[in-house]
């Protein structure tokens, strides 16, 4: 949590409560909502809850939208899977959109069934068509 009054702690525990409480309400007074919110949850990004599809073997598609603090998109964060057969994981293909839907990261992670690690492979970026 950031130091709100500038003071040092032998500062702070010199003063009152009330006096520490002017010297923080001085500090906020400036901020914008957003600032507030981002200061309140000492975070500048909020998921949403992901949206999941399920299938036979497992998760189809799992799609999570970031957000700031006043509820504007940052970036969408989106997973397909695929399956062999037998239900094992085949690949999973990771994407990232901005704000814009514009698609900014693309990789796949492929799973093998010989004993292999995952192996994360970097894909081509969808291209961005001008109007």
């Amino acid at each position: 949590m950031p130091n709100l009054t500038g003071k040092t702690i032998g500062e702070l525990r010199a003063m009152t409560p009330s006096e520490i409480r002017t010297a923080m309400a001085a500090l906020l007074a400036p901020l914008s909502r957003k600032e507030l919110i981002e200061f309140d949850q000492d975070a500048t990004e909020f998921a949403d809850k992901p949206e999941v599809t399920t299938g036979e073997h497992g998760i189809i598609s799992r799609t999570q939208t970031v957000r700031d603090a006043l509820g504007d998109v940052v970036r969408v964060e989106s997973s397909e899977y695929t399956y062999y057969r037998d239900g094992e994981i085949h690949d999973i293909i990771q994407s990232v959109r901005d704000a814009k839907n514009v698609q900014t990261a693309k990789h796949r992670i492929r799973h093998f069934r010989d004993g292999r690690q995952p192996v994360r492979e970097a894909m081509a970026v969808e291209a961005v068509m001008e109007p």
